[in-house]
């Protein structure tokens, strides 16, 4: 074009119309979608069906096949080449970035089949097991004292990699049944279910019905209006077992675990209440307050923790940021243990309150409570790697 100014007119010699409609992008392909989510820093390829991966769905955080969660999340999405898409906007997962295992909102999970140069290899150990890996995937390997990353193309026979055990957790025998439990408690338990008390007391007039149980007649009304009564109530008036229990907060209830069996799950919970858990005992002498805390910098303990509560009691507690003392030391994250769980605990095992191993663990949990306390008060030094000593009171040891 020639230069032109500003305000500038200039001559039209010919107008030309052309008919065409808006040309919507290419579709993708398996191999641009692959490259598109490279270039933006999303996503893994390295991922095969088998996999399980760390899901935390409408608050339950479980662990499933990934194959499984794409059949769970997949409607029909056309791509070409046999490439499927399922769109994520109910879940999120758990990653690890080198430090902390991290929380992130996924945006999709794509499946295809292999191309003719891609290969899936299986990696078979010692002791029968194995895993199945893409090429790429890399594995932590150690060698001559080091650790490094290599792709499981690269790998030889007689390598040693790094793995994760977890022990299957167990359930074992009753320990506390619904009826022992309600026993113990009493007005100063200050715990509660829902019961409608009016249809117990039918026609049969308040006051006369408060005397024959002995409670005053403003307590009856007040339990008919909050149809919510203290569970030692359930015991005198013979009612049928709860399916919830909660503390003078009536919004929050827990699931009943009664009758309660001794479980990985509940000896990890009494380990860590003696080990690294925040109990104000003075405050419940005082003001029959239950203030517990589990404090934690691993965040890894934090998240069994929630998962061990949530595995008896069947609520979720959410992970606080603790304040930073000191700036070079970790960072610390919490649990405040609702009033209620810590109720129940003082319950069945009172040990806990003063900072005592639990009466209720049984030989074959020793190594679910001893592992979590020492993951609490454990401590090895690198100077003398075959000792461990562990801290804590002499009781405890004992």
């Amino acid at each position: 074009m020639p230069n032109l100014e500003k305000d500038q007119e200039v001559k039209v010699k010919k107008i030309k119309a052309h008919e065409k409609e808006t040309q919507p992008p290419k579709r993708f392909t398996p191999a641009s979608i692959i490259k598109e989510l490279e270039k933006r820093n999303l996503g893994t390829k390295c991922l095969t069906s088998n996999t399980l991966v760390k899901i935390d769905s409408n608050s339950k955080v479980h662990k499933e096949k990934i194959s499984d969660l794409f059949d769970s999340l997949y409607s029909e999405f056309p791509l070409q080449e046999g490439m499927k898409i399922a769109i994520n906007n109910k879940k999120s997962c758990f990653s690890f970035d080198g430090k902390d295992e991290i929380k992130s909102n996924f945006k999709l999970v794509s499946k295809r089949k292999l191309t003719k140069d891609e290969r899936i290899y299986r990696i078979g150990y010692k002791d029968g097991d194995y895993i199945d890996l893409t090429e790429e995937h890399p594995i932590l390997i150690y060698k001559n004292g080091n650790n490094k990353y290599i792709q499981t193309k690269n790998i030889k026979e007689g390598m040693k990699s790094f793995s994760s055990i977890k022990i299957s957790d167990k359930i074992g025998k009753e320990i506390y049944s619904w009826n022992k439990f309600i026993r113990q408690c009493n007005k100063k338990s200050s715990l509660y279910a829902d019961f409608n008390i009016k249809n117990t007391r039918g026609n049969f007039p308040q006051n006369k019905f408060a005397r024959k149980i002995g409670l005053s007649q403003s307590r009856i009304s007040e339990y008919e209006k909050r149809k919510n009564i203290p569970l030692y109530l359930f015991k005198k008036l013979k009612l049928n077992t709860p399916d919830y229990i909660n503390s003078e907060n009536k919004i929050l209830k827990v699931k009943n675990p009664f009758p309660l069996k001794l479980s990985s799950s509940l000896a990890r919970i009494l380990a860590k209440s003696v080990g690294d858990a925040s109990i104000d005992k003075e405050k419940i002498k005082r003001e029959n307050c239950y203030d517990f805390r589990y404090h934690n910098t691993n965040l890894d303990l934090i998240n069994q923790f929630i998962e061990d509560v949530y595995n008896i009691f069947g609520v979720v507690l959410k992970v606080n940021l603790g304040k930073k003392k000191v700036e070079k030391h970790l960072q610390k994250y919490y649990v405040r243990i609702p009033a209620v769980l810590g109720r129940i605990l003082s319950i069945i095992s009172g040990e806990i309150i003063e900072k005592n191993a639990s009466k209720l663990i049984k030989k074959d949990f020793y190594p679910e409570f001893i592992g979590a306390l020492f993951d609490d008060e454990g401590h090895c030094m690198k100077k003398e790697k075959k000792n461990i000593y562990f801290k804590y009171q002499f009781s405890i040891i004992k």
